[in-house]
């Protein structure tokens, strides 16, 4: 279902018009709420292989290469990739405003001083790359680093049941998914940022100031030519160049209405429902 609907924002967020009617539950763009939303299904299928303990991440070898279907590992890529591309597409097309505050409530902007010399961080529009870094990718990081923080907490709490866990597989070891979130920003652009981040508060929400969200008059393009690899993908050989379009086809997202397939279905509920 999360899948169908990131495909469902991409396919009507991205286009040059954006949507020609108003489509229920499309995030509006036009307020950060909904910027939200997009930045925190993208996160989600960014980290898809992490918050999976059966995924390639954890039971893949070199010795047992076959362990994580293939069909499997490569839908994961795509999806990640249409995420990255989806929230690049946002920060792209859209500009962040900020208001000034003072300096001890925020971290983004230049400081100066108001008429009573206090400290203050001055008012700052971000666009583009400078928004997805200043933006996205704090938040990213910061979700990263309180999903290896709620690891430990929930082993803590666990006890016995994450011993009876263990013995049947599902279970991975906080330091485990500690070492799988390092490696999946190893040798990644935001490798030194992950390392460096300095956290003042781990949680999964947004804590940073409210930007006023604006489309940009110019309208840019969705980048096709992001990929949805990760430092394991390219460890085990995933390489989708290799895929066959027989494949390609078997891991798109049908989101058409009037595809063979949900006609079948439709003719067969339609069918049972005279029988019965």
């Amino acid at each position: 279902m999360l899948s169908r609907l990131l495909s469902f924002y991409e396919k009507h967020l991205t286009k040059p018009s954006g949507p020609s009617t108003p489509v229920e539950h499309l995030p509006d763009l036009t307020n950060f709420d909904g910027v939200l939303d997009i930045m925190v299904i993208c996160n989600l299928f960014e980290f898809s292989d992490l918050l999976n303990a059966f995924t390639k991440m954890f039971k893949t070898t070199s010795e047992n290469g076959a362990e994580v279907p293939v069909l499997d590992a490569y839908r994961s890529v795509r999806l990640r990739a249409k995420a990255r591309r989806l929230v690049r597409w946002v920060f792209m097309n859209h500009s962040f405003s900020f208001e000034a505050v003072k300096a001890s409530d925020s971290e983004m902007g230049a400081e100066s001083e108001d008429e009573d010399g206090d400290k203050e961080k001055g008012s700052r529009t971000l666009t583009g790359q400078a928004a997805l870094e200043n933006i996205y990718n704090v938040f990213l990081v910061q979700q990263a680093y309180a999903l290896e923080e709620y690891a430990f907490r929930a082993e803590d709490h666990r006890g016995s049941d994450a011993r009876d866990d263990r013995q049947d597989g599902s279970y991975v070891r906080p330091d485990e998914f500690q070492d799988a979130m390092q490696l999946h920003f190893n040798g990644s652009e935001l490798e030194n940022f992950y390392l460096s981040f300095r956290l003042v508060n781990r949680t999964l929400s947004w804590n940073g100031p409210i930007p006023v969200v604006m489309r940009l008059p110019q309208f840019t393009e969705a980048d096709h030519s992001i990929d949805g690899l990760t430092p394991t993908d390219a460890q085990y050989g995933l390489d989708l160049s290799s895929f066959t379009s027989r494949d390609n086809n078997s891991l798109e997202d049908n989101n058409n209405d009037t595809s063979k397939t949900s006609q079948k279905r439709r003719k067969t509920r339609a069918s049972t429902s005279k029988h019965n």
